[in-house]
């Protein structure tokens, strides 16, 4: 979890700026370009921020804080919210930040899931102890979510999307092309059914079109699936390391025995693990 805050400070009765940083891990900044992303209605802001000195650290609650001296904020403000496009111009900076801050639920858009997987470096990762309402997006355990009926997670902190017995409150986003397939999710009830001309990534990584409409995997159900020519790509070629959400990115270095020791922020993990690749 990461939140930034721009505010003004009294300094010898000179008015003195500065961006406060929070977050429930050790803060290591090392870029003195801080870029991020918030929503509101009908727009999107883009903040890309220069910071100077460290003013003050604190730790309290669980929860590390730092402040800088703000020496200068460029902001890019996007009415229309066409998805990725402006926050690229800002640079991968922006993505990343976007991933984490971002409460995005794209409003006005007809995306579809295809679409918003595809995009899914835009939504922040499921977090207990927030209110969710219908049509809100968020990434958890290697997948992106649809929230369709409202509930609170604070009522019931130890939850999560991905969670069989919570299924009743999301649905996992299907892609629509090989590109935006997605691990095979167990199917719950009618609202998270495969439906023909959607791509899964089956247990033995190949990718799968689906021919109709189904409830089962392919050993259960091998009719509705379809075998492409070819097999997914092998994991370290196939991974998108911007895409993925910081839990991803820890567990896929894990796996490929590569250290993040000292490593917080995305792109300082990023950076570490296409070092070693």
């Amino acid at each position: 979890m990461l939140e930034y805050t721009i505010g003004i400070m009294r300094d010898g009765g000179r008015p003195r700026r500065y961006l406060r940083i929070k977050s429930d891990e050790a803060i290591q900044v090392l870029d003195p370009v801080v870029s991020f992303t918030r929503a509101q209605e009908d727009k999107r802001s883009v903040y890309e921020c220069i910071i100077g000195a460290l003013i003050h650290e604190a730790q309290e609650g669980g929860f590390f804080y730092e402040w800088y001296e703000l020496e200068s904020v460029l902001v890019e403000v996007d009415h229309t919210l066409p998805v990725a496009a402006t926050v690229q111009r800002m640079g991968p900076e922006a993505t990343i930040a976007a991933a984490k801050i971002a409460r995005l639920t794209l409003p006005g858009l007809d995306l579809d899931d295809g679409q918003r997987i595809a995009v899914s470096a835009l939504y922040e990762d499921w977090s207990p102890g927030a209110a969710y309402k219908v049509g809100d997006v968020r990434n958890a355990g290697g997948q992106t979510w649809e929230c369709f009926q409202e509930h609170d997670s604070a009522v019931y902190p130890d939850i999560s999307p991905e969670g069989t017995a919570w299924r009743t409150f999301w649905r996992p986003l299907h892609g629509n092309t090989p590109e935006t397939a997605r691990p095979f999710v167990e199917v719950q009830g009618a609202h998270d059914t495969y439906k023909a001309g959607e791509y899964m990534v089956w247990t033995d990584g190949t990718v799968r079109e689906c021919i109709r409409e189904t409830s089962f995997g392919p050993d259960d159900d091998p009719d509705a699936w379809s075998l492409p020519d070819k097999p997914a790509p092998a994991a370290a070629e196939a991974a998108d390391l911007e895409a993925m959400t910081i839990p991803q990115l820890k567990e896929y270095a894990k796996e490929h025995g590569i250290s993040l020791a000292g490593k917080t922020l995305k792109a300082d993990i990023v950076a570490a693990i296409k070092a070693e690749l």
